[in-house]
């Protein structure tokens, strides 16, 4: 089915590119680069076009503390990710800029790429079509433009499309001039369309970014893309989360809800979950599989925990909803025990106690293998984070 959708969506967009160039809205294929780099956009628009960026945060270096757990060794994973360097972000108006495909490559007027705009240098090596001169069809977008458009966000991830897409926002959506129009990825899906339009951004100003057209900007409003996978900052994380509680409604942060997150709608499911969930029913939590729920709700339902738990995945960033002092327990696969110092670092930034556990591999089929978790760990785990048996959970999900 994946390649059958592929081949359908590929025909579709050459299409609509071909009926562009009909209607005059898209013109003749030029060059994407000329095959230079540039490493600091601020300094070019200054240099260049006399823009003044605007300063949004500082640079900081963080040293992140050892996790919690109870496995006999602790993955080396988190001392290699311990420290953590934190760029600088600069706004900076950048006139006649191009984006290139749903990866949001920014290329400048003079034909450099901008390094930035792909989170790290490698990504253009290893997206050669983005930087090799070949010609691609150029669409010219007057006025201003903001791109939400990262390499980890373009297949939806809520992870990534939080916080490598909307953190960019921060400290910046207030101050766009009106009107501004934000590049997206071509095929949002509800609920990616439901978080920008709780932040004020409806639907008629978004721009659908392909890989097939090159857009070229009036101004283009840009953010080096400095929202690395990893790297959390506080007040740039409970910003988007007080964007999205005010939004639906939902009162200050805090509460006594227990949720366990279930992947039973997502890969790298667990096997043994009807025994997970039996053990958990004893402690009082409710399932919550987060996909089920409008994102709304989502929202309410962690604001109001004191204590999440669940096997390592996007689903585990809804931490940001609760009251500083949750427990977070994360159930990580070994094959993804390279990942788990996101979450420690996410919740260390958040003022929660992290915990981790490795569970068992069901078959193993790599990456997305289904897990065993491991019953006897993961209740010496909650009782070791001080969680107390409570036969009756506060509220059971459906």
């Amino acid at each position: 089915m994946p390649r059958v959708r592929s081949a359908v969506w590929r025909a579709g967009q050459v299409a609509r590119v071909r009926a562009g160039r009909v209607t005059g809205r898209i013109g003749r294929p030029e060059p994407t680069t000329t095959g230079a780099r540039c490493d600091d956009v601020a300094a070019w628009a200054s240099r260049h076009q006399g823009a003044r960026a605007r300063r949004l945060s500082e640079p900081r270096e963080v040293v992140r503390r050892p996790p919690r757990t109870l496995d006999p060794v602790v993955s080396e994973f988190f001392a290699r990710r311990a420290p953590e360097h934190h760029w600088a972000r600069d706004l900076v108006p950048v006139h006649g800029a191009r984006v290139v495909g749903a990866a949001g490559m920014v290329v400048l007027p003079d034909g450099s790429a901008a390094v930035e705009s792909l989170v790290v240098p490698r990504f253009l090596d290893e997206v050669p079509e983005l930087v090799a001169p070949r010609r691609v069809p150029v669409r010219r977008l007057a006025g201003d433009h903001f791109s939400l458009l990262v390499p980890w966000a373009q297949d939806f991830n809520h992870y990534h499309w939080c916080h490598d897409s909307l953190l960019r926002l921060h400290r910046v959506l207030d101050d766009l001039p009106a009107g501004t129009r934000f590049l997206v990825p071509g095929w949002l899906r509800p609920v990616q369309v439901e978080t920008l339009a709780l932040l004020g951004i409806e639907r008629a100003r978004l721009v659908p970014v392909t890989g097939l057209v090159t857009l070229e900007l009036g101004t283009l409003h840009h953010v080096a893309q400095r929202t690395l996978p990893g790297l959390h900052e506080a007040d740039a994380e409970r910003w988007l989360s007080d964007r999205f509680k005010a939004a639906v409604g939902s009162g200050a942060a805090g509460g006594t809800r227990r949720l366990y997150v279930s992947r039973r709608a997502a890969r790298r499911a667990v096997v043994n979950e009807d025994a997970v969930v039996a053990l958990l029913d004893e402690f009082g939590f409710e399932v919550v599989v987060a996909e089920a729920l409008p994102f709304a709700e989502q929202v309410r339902r962690f604001a109001e925990a004191a204590v999440i738990v669940g096997g390592h995945g996007a689903g585990l960033y809804n931490m940001v909803h609760a009251a500083p002092g949750a427990v977070v327990v994360d159930m990580v696969d070994p094959h993804h025990l390279d990942a788990a110092p996101i979450f420690l670092s996410l919740a260390e930034e958040l003022g929660h106690e992290h915990w981790y556990l490795t569970t068992g591999i069901a078959i193993d089929r790599g990456a997305q293998s289904d897990v065993v978790v491991p019953l006897d760990r993961l209740e010496a785990t909650l009782v070791a984070a001080g969680i107390d048996r409570r036969r009756t959970p506060t509220e059971r999900s459906r």
